[in-house]
Protein backbone atom coordinates (compact mmCIF):
# COMPACT_ATOMS: atom_id res chain seq x y z
CA UNK A 1 0.00 0.00 0.00
CA UNK A 2 2.83 2.38 0.80
CA UNK A 3 4.54 1.49 -2.48
CA UNK A 4 1.50 2.55 -4.50
CA UNK A 5 1.23 5.90 -2.78
CA UNK A 6 4.98 6.54 -3.12
CA UNK A 7 4.77 5.73 -6.83
CA UNK A 8 1.78 8.06 -7.13
CA UNK A 9 3.57 10.95 -5.45
CA UNK A 10 6.72 10.26 -7.46
CA UNK A 11 4.65 10.40 -10.65
CA UNK A 12 3.15 13.71 -9.55
CA UNK A 13 6.67 15.05 -8.94
CA UNK A 14 7.65 13.95 -12.45
CA UNK A 15 4.56 15.72 -13.78
CA UNK A 16 5.61 18.96 -12.09
CA UNK A 17 9.13 18.61 -13.49
CA UNK A 18 7.80 18.05 -17.02
CA UNK A 19 5.54 21.09 -16.59
CA UNK A 20 8.60 23.17 -15.69
CA UNK A 21 10.48 21.90 -18.73
CA UNK A 22 7.48 22.73 -20.91
CA UNK A 23 7.42 26.25 -19.49
CA UNK A 24 11.13 26.76 -20.13
CA UNK A 25 10.82 25.43 -23.68
CA UNK A 26 7.97 27.85 -24.31
CA UNK A 27 9.85 30.84 -22.87
CA UNK A 28 13.14 30.13 -24.59
CA UNK A 29 12.19 28.98 -28.03
CA UNK A 30 8.47 29.14 -28.47
CA UNK A 31 8.09 25.38 -29.01
CA UNK A 32 4.46 24.51 -29.44
CA UNK A 33 4.65 20.71 -29.23
CA UNK A 34 4.43 18.91 -25.92
CA UNK A 35 7.13 16.53 -24.71
CA UNK A 36 6.30 12.89 -25.34
CA UNK A 37 7.21 9.84 -23.29
CA UNK A 38 9.84 8.91 -25.87
CA UNK A 39 11.59 12.24 -25.20
CA UNK A 40 11.63 11.53 -21.46
CA UNK A 41 12.93 7.98 -21.93
CA UNK A 42 15.56 9.20 -24.37
CA UNK A 43 16.73 11.78 -21.83
CA UNK A 44 16.94 9.18 -19.05
CA UNK A 45 18.62 6.36 -20.98
CA UNK A 46 20.81 8.34 -23.40
CA UNK A 47 19.71 6.00 -26.18
CA UNK A 48 17.74 6.60 -29.33
CA UNK A 49 14.27 5.24 -28.51
CA UNK A 50 12.29 7.76 -30.50
CA UNK A 51 8.92 6.47 -31.56
CA UNK A 52 9.52 7.57 -35.16
CA UNK A 53 12.38 5.04 -35.50
CA UNK A 54 10.20 2.07 -34.52
CA UNK A 55 8.95 0.54 -37.78
CA UNK A 56 8.40 -3.14 -36.95
CA UNK A 57 4.87 -4.48 -36.62
CA UNK A 58 5.50 -5.81 -33.11
CA UNK A 59 6.34 -2.32 -31.86
CA UNK A 60 3.19 -0.59 -33.10
CA UNK A 61 1.60 -0.55 -29.64
CA UNK A 62 4.83 0.68 -28.09
CA UNK A 63 5.02 3.56 -30.55
CA UNK A 64 1.44 4.55 -29.70
CA UNK A 65 2.28 4.67 -26.01
CA UNK A 66 5.53 6.57 -26.60
CA UNK A 67 3.67 9.30 -28.52
CA UNK A 68 1.51 10.23 -25.48
CA UNK A 69 2.17 13.55 -23.83
CA UNK A 70 4.44 13.06 -20.79
CA UNK A 71 2.61 15.71 -18.75
CA UNK A 72 -0.81 14.10 -19.08
CA UNK A 73 0.55 10.58 -18.64
CA UNK A 74 2.28 11.41 -15.34
CA UNK A 75 -0.74 13.42 -14.23
CA UNK A 76 -3.18 10.55 -14.78
CA UNK A 77 -0.90 7.93 -13.22
CA UNK A 78 -0.06 10.14 -10.24
CA UNK A 79 -3.61 11.15 -9.39
CA UNK A 80 -4.92 7.62 -9.86
CA UNK A 81 -2.30 6.01 -7.62
CA UNK A 82 -2.43 8.76 -5.01
CA UNK A 83 -6.20 8.41 -4.63
CA UNK A 84 -6.22 4.62 -4.78
CA UNK A 85 -3.69 4.26 -1.99
CA UNK A 86 -4.56 7.26 0.19
CA UNK A 87 -4.91 6.81 3.92
CA UNK A 88 -8.54 6.36 4.88
CA UNK A 89 -9.76 7.29 8.32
Amino acid sequence: MIIGSVLGYFSLCLMIMVLGVEGLRFLEGGHTGLLTLSDVIEFIQYENIESENIKDQEYVNLSLILNFSAFYCFLIIGITLAFMFRKRF
